[in-house]
């Protein structure tokens, strides 16, 4: 009679196939004591948990599709959901609710709530910014049509702040400028500046305002490098100049804009573009002849008004908000 051992087999009955499956004769186990594991475990189908996982109660589990379950957190292909920051829930990219607190929520050297307010023991700034609402003067450049540096009929009004208005004469102006002529306020960093205003006797046209961040000048002209408004009789632009050349974009109609107040803000984005804003809304962009380089920006702050005919034009700004990274 044959047998097995006859024909060089052991006990284990091997099945013949393409690729025969070689079965153990060890004792099974329901878990793992203690060791380490030298090389790749592979989960073909599946899920590896932990004993006591129980879906958003306890434990964890690893399942074939790459997804990580832990009690209030989720990690699919990089984004976190679903975990839980003193009180609150990461949904996506947002905080809802809740705050993060470093180290801790007890003693917090710094913290951020879901509100956006940030409290921390000391911050240093990587950036530059300045505020004025116009409580003086000094400081700042002035002048006017036929009038020496220092001379201008621009003044300060209580419950306003700045009032510029211009000669009561055909090409009459009037110049305010904040003149930093630095390296460290340069065309290379991204800057934004803000600022509310009132413009004055400006239906029907006939003046020239132009106002913002740059020109290398006291007598500003188009090419001056800078970004910034413009209200040229009956049109608001954008404009941006980089010492060579003017690129303009039309943004409203100056009418829309005349005897009330709004806020113009532009934001510049060094060698890529610079987006205009009226009252909070993006109104247009340019992304050609845009100031470049390290040359000094010259002023943060420039106001430049012009009548075209004997009448007086004139602007209330209320503040001015400038920012600049360093």
């Amino acid at each position: 009679m044959l047998t097995l051992n006859d024909l060089g087999l052991d006990k284990n009955l091997y099945k013949i196939i393409e690729k025969p499956a070689i079965i153990s004769d060890e004792v099974q186990s329901e878990s793992i004591i203690d060791g380490e594991i030298s090389g790749n475990l592979t989960i073909n189908k599946g899920f590896l948990q932990s004993k006591d996982y129980v879906n958003g109660t306890s434990g964890y589990r690893l399942d074939d599709t790459g997804i990580i379950y832990c009690t209030g957190l989720e990690v699919v292909n990089g984004v976190i959901t679903g975990a839980t920051i003193i009180g609150g829930t990461i949904t996506g990219t947002s905080l809802v609710g809740g705050s993060i607190n470093v180290p801790n929520a007890t003693t917090p050297l710094f913290s951020v709530d879901s509100l956006g307010n940030v409290v921390c023991d000391s911050l240093r700034r990587k950036d530059f910014h300045w505020f004025t609402i116009f409580e003086s003067l000094d400081g700042f450049f002035i002048s006017s049509t036929g009038g020496s540096p220092g001379t201008s009929p621009a003044y300060l009004s209580t419950g306003v702040g700045l009032i510029i208005p211009t000669p009561a004469t055909t090409n009459g102006y009037s110049v305010v400028q904040c003149i930093r002529g630095v390296s460290a306020f340069s065309w290379d960093k991204r800057s934004s500046f803000k600022t509310k205003i009132k413009t004055v006797d400006f239906t029907g046209g006939l003046q020239s305002f132009d106002f913002g961040k740059g020109v290398h000048s006291y007598t500003p002209t188009d090419t001056d490098r800078k970004y910034g408004f413009r209200f040229a009789n009956e049109t608001v632009y954008g404009i941006v100049a980089n010492g060579s050349n003017y690129s303009s974009v039309q943004i409203g109609s100056a009418g829309d804009y005349v005897d009330t107040e709004h806020e113009f803000e532009a934001d510049f984005f060094p060698g890529v573009r610079c987006d205009f804003y009226i009252d909070g809304v993006l109104k247009n962009s340019l992304a050609t002849t845009l100031p470049s380089g390290t040359i000094s920006a010259f002023s943060m702050l420039c106001f430049y008004l012009m009548t075209l005919e004997n009448v007086t034009k004139s602007v209330e700004v209320y503040y001015y908000d400038f920012w600049q990274s360093l």
